[in-house]
């Protein structure tokens, strides 16, 4: 196969700063030969990383060649990523100064990935937006002074760092080389986006009567090195594809697996294995397997009520004299909504949630403020101790699972566990009886909404108004949006006709307005991904729209009660159904737990919400002490699983990074 094959030349073109959640903190590198140097000013491709073979997640940590360049002062030079490379790449290709070394670059805290936030000590690490901006305006931006492409090469004298600023797959960034007359020497370049492996590349500054390199050499060298950079990876992945598995008194194990892989030029973005077969009550231990990309374990939330456990699950904040502000939401770079004040990222480097991964389940409210916890799920109070005076109609729970909110009809909230009380209208006055509340994975405040589509906002939620104008029926349930675009919030409400609504920023997929039914709509459930959602009636009749799918439901059939509810499974591949005398129903994927139904319960049950294990590893990585990338973090995490199922995990810097625990 020939280089060309390799690492497939595209057009220059640059990328502008975007960093936030697609900042992977660390990643990989790649290659694209040239056509042959010309006679007088030359231009040369150093492959920054290089595109994996087919059906393999390889990053490199590696210039391509890294070394045997020679060139004249004078010369261009192209750091191109191909177009084939990683998505998930981070690559920050610079020209080092003269009088710098690599080791001198990669200590220097300037250009770590991640600093501490220097006027709150003891406060999340944040991303350094500065070493991921490039030293000129990239070419294509308007600005004063933009180069990098190759009509306007950046002019690289020696005396100061040169960077690209991020880079991503397709991007090219051209150097010339204007050194001081009769210069001969070495030029370094290296890439700020691994600070660990530390990669550089050295080029030759020859005088001008000594003979260069050519294209053809370069590609040459630069293909054997891909292949031994792919042997190295995949001996590294023979290493690490084989649990280590230990027996406890008990009966039960311990497995050890790794999460990635990485030899001395790649990191391998791959958990290792990817499916697990265990029995319940065993325990799995992920070791951090690689060297400069960070990863993390989680098994994440769903829905737009889950803060979600990645790495960049915390929001962004605009930095303040007095006091950091939270960002305008939905907001993202290079300013995240912040005006007239520099953007703060942190990160979430701390395990979070459980430890123990259990079978999704659930938890029921009852009209009277009474709640029944199933499975995993825990009670955090209730409001069936307080003198009520309008019934509670939902129970929702806060993004982390650790509290929830209890709404009643005349618009109070009762606030239990972590959720917080942000007001409510209990005692004011409103249009028409409240059917429920929405809010955002942060939950910075909530908005309730009544049967005639007024809503009533409280603390940071978006000022919303009255929905629809008119409606034919009274509205009887809504649910955020879990997938909102950027254009801001978003919502569904269902009415007792079938109508489905989007609110704000949502996305219509259709609905039963307006066709015959059986029984009124109760509720509704939105998937996982925000692409669809199910409608939910009276008499059992589930109706799917988008990409929800339809996995049964107990129309026609016999029922000792009306269902009020529906909750999707944390996979959305099935759903329970919630009947007024406390009956559960499972379809799909969803697992009985237990319920009410027979029990005599003193009032109806109104609302039924998922309950399911959240978890992150936290950051797993080895820094090196003294790199000023440190941060707390560790280099394996333990998770016990009581039940069986299937549980799929991830890594939140690298999604491609994927997994399957079979507990059976």
């Amino acid at each position: 196969m020939s280089a060309t094959a390799l690492f497939p030349t595209m057009s220059a073109r640059r990328r502008q700063l975007a960093v936030g959640s697609a900042l992977v903190l660390g990643l990989c590198m790649a290659l694209v030969p040239s056509q042959a140097r010309a006679a007088t000013v030359g231009t040369y491709v150093i492959g920054v990383g290089a595109v994996p073979p087919s059906g393999q997640n390889i990053e490199y940590d590696d210039f391509f060649p890294r070394s045997g360049i020679s060139v004249h002062n004078g010369d261009v030079i192209d750091l191109q990523e191909p177009a084939g490379a990683s998505t998930d790449d981070t690559h920050i290709p610079a020209l080092l100064p003269q009088n710098q070394t690599v080791q001198q670059a990669f200590a220097d805290p300037a250009n770590a990935l991640i600093v501490p936030d220097s006027d709150e000590p003891g406060s999340n690490p944040l991303e350094n937006f500065s070493v991921f901006g490039p030293t000129f305006p990239p070419a294509g931006s308007g600005a004063p002074g933009q180069c990098g492409d190759q009509t306007t090469p950046c002019v690289y004298n020696g005396t100061a760092l040169l960077s690209a600023g991020l880079e991503s797959p397709g991007n090219d960034f051209f150097v010339k080389l204007s050194l001081a007359s009769g210069f001969t020497g070495t030029v370094t370049v290296v890439d700020f986006g691994h600070p660990i492996s530390d990669p550089s590349a050295s080029v030759s500054v020859v005088a001008d009567s000594a003979a260069t390199s050519t294209q053809s050499a370069l590609d040459s060298a630069a293909a054997a090195q891909y292949q031994s950079d792919n042997a190295e990876a995949n001996s590294a992945i023979a290493a690490a594809s084989t649990p280590t598995v230990t027996t406890n008194a008990n009966g039960t194990h311990n497995y050890v697996v790794s999460a990635g892989a990485s030899s001395a030029h790649t990191e391998v973005m791959e958990m290792l294995p990817s499916t697990i077969h265990v029995s319940p009550g065993d325990n799995i231990t992920w070791k951090y397997g690689g060297t400069s990309d960070p990863h993390t374990v989680q098994f994440p939330g769903v829905g737009m009520e889950s803060i979600d456990v990645t790495p960049f699950a915390l929001p962004a904040y605009c930095e303040g004299a007095s006091a950091d502000t939270l960002a305008a939401p939905n907001q993202g770079p290079p300013t995240f909504g912040c005006t007239n004040a520099a953007p703060e990222a942190p990160l979430l480097t701390s395990p979070q949630g459980s430890t123990m991964i259990q079978a999704p389940a659930y938890r029921l409210a009852t009209a009277n403020g009474g709640v029944y916890d199933f499975g995993q799920a825990q009670s955090y109070g209730s409001a069936a101790s307080s003198r009520l005076i309008s019934p509670v109609v939902q129970m929702l729970p806060t993004g982390s699972q650790r509290g929830y909110w209890e709404v009643t009809a005349n618009g109070g909230v009762h606030a239990f566990g972590d959720a917080p009380f942000d007001g409510s209208m209990a005692g004011k006055a409103i249009t028409a009886p409240i059917i429920g509340l929405v809010t955002g994975p942060q939950a910075n405040g909530y908005v309730l909404v009544g049967s005639d589509a007024n809503t009533y906002s409280f603390g940071g939620a978006p000022q919303v108004g009255k929905v629809l104008p008119h409606l034919a029926s009274p509205l009887v349930g809504v649910v955020a949006d879990p997938n909102p675009s950027a254009n801001g919030p978003a919502a569904y409400a269902v009415s007792a006709g079938g109508g489905v609504f989007a609110i704000l920023a949502a996305t219509y997929y259709g609905s039963m307005g307006g066709k015959r039914l059986n029984s009124p709509m109760v509720g509704m459930a939105a998937t996982a991904d925000g692409a669809g959602y199910w409608e939910v009636a009276a008499d059992g009749g589930v109706f799917s729209f988008g990409d929800a799918a339809f996995y049964g439901s107990m129309g026609g059939k016999h029922l000792n009660s009306r269902i009020v509810g529906i909750t999707p499974t944390p996979t959305g591949h099935g759903y329970w159904l919630l009947a007024a005398d406390g009956g559960v129903f499972s379809f799909g994927d969803a697992t009985f737990a237990g319920s009410m139904g027979g029990k005599g319960l003193s009032s109806p049950a109104v609302s039924i919400s998922t309950v399911y294990s959240e978890a992150s590893s936290g950051v797993l990585i080895n820094v090196p002490a003294g790199n000023p990338n440190d941060l707390s973090t560790r280099t394996s995490y333990t998770y016990s699983f009581p039940n069986a199922g299937t549980y799929s995990f991830m890594c939140g810097f690298h999604q491609m990074m994927t997994g399957t625990v079979v507990v059976g």
